[in-house]
């Protein structure tokens, strides 16, 4: 596609686009602009697989003059990749990003509390309900250790 098709497909003025190909923003086939490889820079989106994947990338880019990738789109796949770290660390920054490991550490250490918590209840109860012959009182005492731990299990969620 020309510069000016381009410009038109953009919705940029003419010599924005030809301040970016002369930048080297713009991915181009001599004089034509490549859409697909442009589009994917300037929307910091990977670029549709313009480069053969046919041969290892560090044979592909030695060899430019035999179906390699030129320096443009080496550029191209270098700024895409950039950008996108820039955007994760952006959303790690804004908290919407969280790290994998320390979040399934966090989620063992709750179910461990959990855990712990509710198979100690029949300890601390069992001498108390073995004196007991009321079942209502039995139950009573029962609700009331299962809300304690459930509230000691919360406080310590809390403080992890």
């Amino acid at each position: 596609m020309s510069q000016a098709e381009y410009s038109r497909h953009r919705g940029l003025n003419r010599s924005s686009v030809s301040r970016l190909v002369s930048r080297g923003v713009l991915v181009m086939h001599g004089t034509r602009v490549d859409v697909a490889a442009s589009d994917a820079v300037l929307d910091d989106r990977p670029a549709v697989d313009t480069v053969q994947t046919s041969q290892p990338a560090m044979e592909q880019t030695s060899r430019p003059s035999e179906g390699g990738p030129s320096y443009a789109q080496a550029r191209v796949v270098d700024m895409t990749f950039r950008a996108k770290l820039r955007r994760l660390e952006f959303e790690k920054a804004q908290g919407k990003l969280v790290d994998a490991d320390a979040n399934r550490k966090q989620n063992s250490d709750v179910a461990r509390t959990i855990r712990d918590g509710m198979l100690a209840i029949p300890g601390r109860l069992a001498p108390i309900c073995a004196a007991e012959t009321d079942q209502k009182k039995v139950e009573s005492l029962m609700l009331q250790e299962i809300k304690r731990e459930l509230v000691r299990i919360a406080d310590a969620i809390d403080a992890i």
